[in-house]
């Protein structure tokens, strides 16, 4: 925040009508703004670059890390046993493409 921002937010506060014509306590306010402005940017600066809130890793670099992954949830060798038992089709080609579209819709089904 600037000291001319910090001056605005007097003048549209109840504060403002202490600005009115006097020069003395427009002087007063804008040595308070530029205290409170230069305290603004002190903080800034001392803040530490590059540390990650999410994971607390402090890097040299711009640092990116990934969210906790789900865990994957599988198919049992039973499951994938009675998806293949319903396919009924005499085309081998046809019966793969069907066991392969109805174990990818059930791994969704567990996964989403």
């Amino acid at each position: 925040m600037t000291q001319d921002e910090i001056i605005e937010m007097v003048k549209q506060s109840d504060l403002g009508f202490l600005l009115g014509d006097n020069w003395m306590m427009h002087h007063e306010f804008q040595f308070f703004a530029k205290l409170v402005a230069d305290k603004a940017i002190t903080e800034l600066e001392s803040q530490e670059r590059n540390f990650c809130q999410r994971c607390g890793k402090r890097t040299n670099d711009i640092h990116t890390c990934t969210p906790p992954q789900r865990t994957w949830t599988g198919l049992t060798v039973d499951e994938v046993d009675d998806i293949a038992n319903s396919i009924l089709t005499d085309d081998p080609v046809l019966w793969w493409r069907k066991l392969s579209q109805a174990i990818e819709a059930k791994l969704k089904e567990l996964n989403t």
